[in-house]
């Protein structure tokens, strides 16, 4: 924790200026490294009164946010109270304190923050007592280019799922696909996750007890939503060391949407792997949700099937331009 606290001073006080910046809708994207690895993004920008407001995004997709105000006198490497609304919302915070006696520095909650500074307009941060509001013009792009800089310095990891040759088919950027995820997930309740690196186009996020979920969506899509559920048996039924079995649901909702559910199940030694699929299809827009885990379901107490029925039904497909 005290190099990140140490990385981002150096970020904030403009000690060391790094290639590969890029301005975004006002707002300075910049990305970090150590050793030649990445460490953290940064998007920063600079109000009238002389406050910075930063957004920090860690190579394991972790959200902080960093404030400075030159009015400031806190006592450094101290936790100050903290309170951040964006829009009239409340964020959950996980920790707070002072970088420096006119910086703090706040940890956030990942999809919570990501939904909020990537929709909102206005926000107020209050560090003990003593309010700074900001306006959030821009943030819709910047937050995208954010997560694009993560993504794109950060190849570490590979997907678990391979989405197979796409030809003519064009998939969701890594940064869409994660809006889509964050947004979804939210609006369907589902909390106690953690997001993994996006990859190849895939997001995936992970629960305390093992369970999983995927997402991957195309913005041209020219293929079977039949063949793209049967290639996804496919791949899970090979991974399968035990009894396979595996059933599939088709259906059309009434604006024209096009969907494939599949359940799948492995077991093995007594143990049972459930695995629920949505394929959905409108026009030529698709997306890919899945749940997989042990049979006793996520954080919130759910089934897999429930939370993934909860996140298909909150999709429409429509993607950011």
């Amino acid at each position: 924790m005290r190099i990140l606290v140490l990385a981002v001073a150096i970020c904030l006080s403009a000690v060391a200026a790094l290639a590969a910046k890029k301005n975004v809708r006002g707002w300075e994207i910049e990305p970090r490294f150590e050793n030649g690895q990445l460490q953290y993004c940064m998007m920063s920008g600079i109000y009238q009164r002389g406050q910075v407001f930063g957004v920090l995004l860690t190579r394991e997709f972790n959200w902080s946010i960093s404030i400075a105000d030159p009015r400031w006198k806190l006592v450094k490497d101290r936790p100050v109270s903290a309170v951040v609304m964006v829009d009239g919302q409340r964020l959950t915070l996980q920790a707070a304190e002072a970088l420096t006696t006119q910086t703090a520095m706040i940890m956030l909650a990942h999809d919570q923050a990501f939904r909020a500074f990537q929709r909102g307009n206005g926000m107020t941060i209050s560090i003990n007592g003593m309010p700074v509001r900001m306006s959030l013009a821009g943030t819709h792009a910047a937050m995208s280019a954010l997560v694009d800089c993560v993504a794109s310095n950060n190849r570490t990891t590979t997907a678990s799922i391979e989405t197979g040759s796409l030809g003519d088919n064009v998939m969701l950027s890594e940064s869409e696909a994660l809006v889509m995820v964050s947004n979804l997930l939210s609006q369907a309740g589902i909390s106690g996750y953690s997001l993994r690196p996006p990859s190849n186009g895939v997001v995936s996020w992970t629960f305390a007890n093992g369970s999983r979920g995927v997402f991957y969506g195309f913005k041209r899509f020219a293929g079977s939503i039949d063949k793209l559920a049967s290639d996804t048996v496919a791949i899970i039924g090979e991974e399968c060391v035990g009894d396979f079995a595996s059933a599939k649901k088709v259906g059309m909702d009434s604006d024209g949407t096009h969907s494939r559910k599949v359940s799948m199940a492995c077991s093995s030694g007594g143990t049972v792997h459930e695995y629920y699929v949505h394929v959905l299809q409108l026009q030529s827009l698709a997306a890919v949700f899945m749940h997989s885990g042990p049979s006793n379901g996520t954080e919130d107490g759910r089934s897999l099937e429930a939370a993934n029925d909860s996140v298909a039904s909150q999709a429409v497909i429509t993607y950011p331009r």
